[in-house]
């Protein structure tokens, strides 16, 4: 696996988010009287923070005497961040666990946080969130949601199968670019690159397929998503 890790150009802080929908989307109340949260993420449940999902809901039972259930759907089964978006919005979905990426489809100006070379140490990162933490709630009630909890997803870099050491580099290669994701994706266009434009749960094949062979993304995520076995 190749990792940019010494240029500067290619370091961010990733950000992410637990956002419940607010106003009258209440969670999903079943026949027997039990209130079911439904919650939905990228992550697969056999990752670190799918396990952390599973405690959560063995704590929420027990705290409610089984009155409350946390019902999570991981591993992208409910589609991409932009799915769990619409689906909190149309009362499908309770909750959901986003990236900065999923963030900014709900508030755009929450994309700042993992824009290439503006945050790149954890301090600065909460300093930010320290001061624009109270705004970006604000903008999400404003949107009918609710910013429960920060998280963080570690450092982005760029990885590939072949080395890119410099901008330049990725002119020949083929780049993912989240389709949700503008700024990462007029980067591309900026150092000259044609990004290959997919959802999270289209990665995989496509660096199995030679589609991408370039990817942004954290170590804790490439794991996670099994990516990593794709690059050299």
């Amino acid at each position: 696996m190749y990792e940019a890790i010494k240029k500067s150009w290619l370091v961010f802080v990733l950000a992410a988010a637990c956002v419940l929908v607010g106003g009258s989307g209440a969670p999903h109340a079943e026949a027997e009287g039990k209130t079911v949260i439904r919650y939905a993420t990228i992550a697969p449940g056999g990752s670190s923070f799918g396990k952390i999902l599973k405690a959560w809901g063995r704590s929420l039972s027990k705290e409610t005497e089984g009155r409350v259930e946390l019902r999570y759907y991981s591993g992208g089964s409910q589609g991409d961040e932009r799915d769990f978006i619409r689906k909190m919005r149309a009362g499908q979905m309770d909750a959901a666990g986003v990236t900065t990426i999923g963030l900014g489809i709900v508030v755009r100006p929450a994309l700042v946080l993992s824009a290439p070379g503006v945050i790149e140490t954890y301090d600065q990162l909460a300093r930010v969130r320290e001061k624009m933490g109270p705004r970006f709630e604000k903008m999400f009630e404003e949107a009918g949601f609710v910013l429960l909890a920060w998280a963080d997803a570690g450092k982005g870099r760029i990885m590939s199968t072949t080395p890119i050491v410099r901008p330049a580099d990725l002119k020949t290669a083929r780049p993912w670019a989240w389709k949700d994701d503008p700024i990462f994706s007029e980067f591309l266009k900026v150092v000259g690159a044609n990004a290959v434009r997919l959802g999270v749960p289209e990665v995989y094949a496509a660096l199995q397929t030679k589609m991408v062979d370039v990817v942004p993304a954290s170590p804790i995520a490439a794991v996670a998503l099994q990516w990593f076995t794709k690059l050299k």
